[in-house]
């Protein structure tokens, strides 16, 4: 998607991706996410970019505090248009998948939506699909697997 929007893609992961594209607007850091977002608006000067996020995806530890954490570090950053997604917002022992297969997951206690939902005050079903309008942002969730939270700016 970044390739076909001649779009600079910005990669964070604590495991050396490095090696993923050869995309040429793409950038790693191996760094902890919410360490990074601490230096992005430097980084991004550093490298002529503005520290804007129009994309972000957030696929982490998938515990309550980190995603907290996560969610104060980075949303400042968010454009006016962005797209917020998050996996594992239904996250369980035994899932299922759209064609009805089962897999084996984890029980992460609820971690990433308990951190969505305070962010918006909000409680989500999370054993649900659902599509809500909060605080001028439309949120789609996804309950299959390991459930998938999509966030659109209004």
């Amino acid at each position: 998607a970044a390739k076909k929007n001649n779009s600079a893609l910005v990669s964070v992961d604590i495991t050396d991706c490095s090696r993923v594209t050869n995309y040429d607007k793409w950038f790693f850091v191996k760094m902890d996410d919410v360490m990074f977002a601490a230096q992005f608006k430097n980084w991004c000067k550093e490298k002529n970019l503005q520290p804007s996020v129009d994309v972000l995806f957030i696929d982490t530890t998938h515990t309550y505090e980190h995603t907290k954490k996560e969610i104060n570090a980075w949303f400042p950053f968010l454009s006016k248009t962005a797209v917020v997604m998050f996996h594992d917002t239904n996250s369980k022992i035994i899932y299922k998948r759209i064609d009805e297969s089962l897999g084996v997951g984890n029980d992460y206690d609820r971690g990433v939506i308990k951190a969505v939902e305070e962010y918006y005050g909000a409680e989500f079903a999370e054993t649900k699909n659902f599509e809500k309008k909060i605080k001028n942002n439309i949120v789609k969730h996804f309950n299959n697997c390991n459930g998938f939270l999509v966030i659109r700016k209004n």
